[in-house]
């Protein structure tokens, strides 16, 4: 049952339209993922040593709040931010994200998500913008899937996140894609594009 729900790992989908203002536009800038960090799962933050490095407490922490109903999944998409224009600043200052979480076919919507701070980068320079995202791991996936199932889930994500990596072998993928529309003294600006990717591999 074990490998066959690892198959079918979520894959995340995150639309944000973004706040910004224009001198270039976020449009002509380049994203990249650079870590996923830090990663926590009902409080219990988890780090890159694996299952091995997280303690029977930790373990119990998580499983206590998936039975009361309510598992907190929060991590953070540090996401550099190269402006390719070559005069002007972008500042990025608010993201709105929609995460669209699809297993099995079966897609299901959490409203969370956003910008640590404002971020300014200038032209031809690279910046670093912290995507701040968090679901509830039971009510996202408890009508469809065991304790058990969802704990396996969080951990593969948690530990086995990797930004740089992109082949046929990563389980899982959190994709973001830039619904960009603003106004400005020049008119409306609008375009979509993929931003950043990160994928990951069940240990098992």
């Amino acid at each position: 049952m074990r490998k066959a729900l690892f198959v079918l790992v979520p894959v995340l989908l995150v639309v944000f339209a973004s706040g910004c203002n224009y001198d270039p536009s976020p449009v002509g800038c380049r994203f990249q993922l650079e870590s996923v960090a830090p990663f926590s799962v009902a409080g219990v933050r988890l780090n890159d040593y694996g299952m091995d490095s997280l303690w029977t407490s930790d373990q119990d922490t998580i499983f206590a709040a998936l039975e009361s109903g309510s598992c907190p999944v929060e991590f953070v998409l540090n996401t550099s931010v190269q402006n390719m224009e070559t005069h002007g600043t972008v500042y990025i200052e608010q993201f709105d994200c929609l995460v669209r979480i699809s297993v099995n076919g079966k897609k299901y919507l959490v409203d969370s998500g956003g910008i640590g701070w404002r971020v300014g980068v200038d032209a031809s320079q690279t910046g670093i913008v912290c995507i701040l995202l968090s679901f509830d791991a039971v009510e996202v996936w408890g009508d469809d899937f065991t304790d058990a199932e969802i704990f396996a889930l969080c951990m593969d994500l948690g530990f086995n996140s990797n930004g740089s990596v992109r082949d046929d072998q990563h389980l899982g993928r959190v994709q973001i894609e830039g619904d960009i529309q603003e106004d400005t003294p020049h008119g409306s600006i609008s375009a979509q594009s993929v931003l950043v990717g990160l994928d990951w591999v069940s240990p098992y």
